[in-house]
């Protein structure tokens, strides 16, 4: 860290210049207007009178504004004073330590988590008693500017002002390197909470950029600048490139294939190898200990499955009618045929006859016997009995000839019982498994059977090819994407199933309270609203599509005629006819054969 601590550092000093801290206050109070303070007082400080003399002077100038004191010492749980539930913004951090090493600053850390982007003010009260001037006093003195600003930084306090007992003030300037800068002699309100958002001086942020179709593919250096293809590979770039910042990757990877391990990049923030990662991911993944970035989007994690295209021309002559319909239309022929058996004034002599004229009625076939009556309830029965065999048989004309257009759809897996009906093996990741594997009332172990733990080389060598061999678990963005290959399809190789979990938040991994969160947030804001995440989508697409990375399905289909398997409801109905009708006749034959029998018994026992 290069550092600009000047003459005044020299300053010799033996305890807190209250007076001078309250009036720099003042002055910060004055231009933005706080609505609380919350104050960090390490122990050491707290047991001095310069504490003392201090809380008298801060509340007889400021009385009115809200303010929360926090004392470190072993009985304070930081979680019982996170700032963000507390108090109201604008807020000011007022944090009184004698350096990195205080309990104090753990404490203000976790407690100002997720709003240390506040404007704070570490004041250093180690003490310092020198008559002469000593050089190693002096090295200390510079070290310990050096290590308190070092530890502000790594916690990303990013607008800090550096107060010590010297009187002296200290600023940082982060980019494009980390610079301490005194500002004791000349220093003005306006100079110590800098806006650095829309431009970091070429600060240089060092990753790893891994395959990960579609959000992140085809790295590559274009005059000196590295350059990465996807849909959050483009924002990515294009964020940094708006902010004036330097993309590097040091850690190259063996191969342009190597899968980005969602674990592996988010064990790289933890431990600080990285600030950023331009892989974004679905917050379905476990995040407790980074920070994420402004959504990108909303995601579901859905099961896509394939599609079944199978058509069922057995059933085009049965589906034109719901199996309701049918069974009312069986009745109306029952019903009609007794009613023509047992009503009608010259009823045929066997009821098959009025079977046969009520099956004619319904089929709008002129009757099988010429009904000549002067009985006008009769007449009005048969023009009934015509207009409902007109208006069914044209009903079901019209139907099965649109079905004729077109094939009629296929049953298709949407479910849990549907999956285990189907025996579909399911590929997923093992977070993905073991948050399955949590919600056993929605996925039972059946289910769970069904499920195969694979590793991201298999999801992107199967999914991305859209193996039909398998199912596979995915979320809204990749299937977006995936999707577009076969928009040109009458029927799609894969869909959503109804097997779903979220909504999430589609995010990138980041430092919590990093330095890059806010400016990454309004520029995610402004490419939404303009429209741009939707044209980094189809411009991903199609530069996948140019790497033959994926590819847009063609299927050239032939208009086949009919088959037999059309007429199949037909051929059930004439071999039951014929069944029936063998029946009948062997009992017809059995019947006259037992009569002529009968007969030749009469005659013999009659001589």
């Amino acid at each position: 860290m290069l550092s600009e601590l000047g003459e005044l550092g020299l300053n010799t000093a033996t305890q807190l210049n209250t007076t001078f801290v309250i009036e720099l206050i003042s002055a910060i109070y004055e231009l933005y207007l706080f609505k609380n303070f919350v104050l960090y007082i390490s122990e050491q400080f707290n047991d001095s009178e310069i504490a003392v003399k201090f809380l008298d002077e801060f509340f007889t100038v400021f009385p009115l504004v809200p303010n929360v004191i926090v004392v470190s010492n072993g009985e304070v749980d930081p979680k019982d004073f996170y700032v963000d539930v507390l108090v109201s913004k604008p807020a000011l951090g007022l944090i009184f330590t004698t350096g990195p090493n205080d309990t104090v600053m753990p404490l203000a850390a976790e407690s100002m988590k997720r709003v240390r982007i506040l404007k704070t003010i570490f004041i250093l009260t180690t003490t310092l008693e020198l008559d002469v001037y000593d050089a190693r006093a002096e090295s200390d003195y510079v070290n310990l500017v050096n290590e308190t600003y070092t530890w502000i930084w790594y916690e990303q306090f990013l607008n800090t002002i550096l107060l010590t007992v010297r009187d002296n003030i200290y600023i940082l300037e982060p980019y494009p390197e980390l610079k301490i800068v005194n500002k004791t002699e000349n220093w003005e309100v306006k100079d110590f909470f800098i806006d650095y958002y829309d431009n970091l001086k070429g600060y240089v942020l060092d990753t790893i950029v891994r395959y990960d179709l579609p959000r992140v593919f085809d790295r590559r250096y274009e005059n000196g600048e590295l350059k990465i293809s996807g849909t959050s590979g483009k924002l990515f770039t294009t964020f940094l490139k708006s902010i004036n910042a330097t993309l590097v990757d040091t850690d190259v990877a063996s191969s342009p294939f190597e899968p980005a391990l969602m674990g592996d990049v988010i064990e790289l923030i933890v431990n600080r190898t990285i600030e950023l990662s331009p892989h974004s991911q679905t917050a379905l993944f476990a995040m407790d200990h980074v920070g994420t970035s402004y959504p990108i989007g909303i995601n579901d994690w859905c099961i896509m499955v394939p599609f079944y295209n199978r058509s069922p021309e057995h059933l085009y002559l049965l589906r034109s009618f719901q199996n309701t319909t049918w069974l009312l239309v069986l009745f109306a022929v029952v019903y009609i045929s007794f009613a023509l058996w047992l009503c009608a004034p010259q009823r045929p002599i066997e009821y098959s006859n009025a079977l046969l004229q009520a099956i004619c009625s319904m089929l709008s076939i002129a009757p099988t016997t010429l009904f000549n009556t002067l009985n006008l309830r009769m007449s009005f029965l048969f023009f009934y009995l015509f207009v409902l065999g007109f208006i069914t048989s044209n009903w079901y004309t019209t139907k099965i000839a649109s079905y004729l257009m077109t094939s009629l759809p296929s049953a298709q897996i949407d479910t849990v019982d549907d999956v285990i009906s189907a025996n579909l093996r399911i590929k997923v990741f093992d977070y993905e498994y073991e948050r399955l594997e949590s919600m056993p009332a929605q996925y039972p172990q059946r289910f769970l059977e069904q499920l195969d733990i694979v590793d991201k080389p298999f999801m992107d060598q199967h999914r991305d090819t859209m193996n039909t061999s398998y199912g596979y678990s995915i979320q809204t963005d990749r299937w977006e994407f995936l999707s577009m290959q076969q928009q040109f399809l009458q029927k799609p190789v894969f869909r959503l199933s109804d097997i779903c979990m979220g909504p999430f938040h589609h995010v990138f991994p980041m430092y919590a309270d990093s330095h890059l969160q806010t400016p990454l947030k309004y520029f995610i804001l402004h490419a939404t609203q303009s429209g741009l995440l939707t044209y980094w989508q189809k411009s991903a697409f199609a530069e996948a599509l140019r790497l033959r990375l994926v590819k847009i399905m063609l299927i050239h289909e032939d208009a086949r005629p009919l088959s037999m398997r059309f007429l199949r409801p037909i051929w059930y109905v004439w071999w039951l006819g014929l069944i029936l009708a063998g029946i009948v006749f062997l009992c017809e034959w059995k019947r006259a054969a037992l009569v002529r029998i009968k007969r030749r018994l009469l005659t013999e026992l009659s001589c």
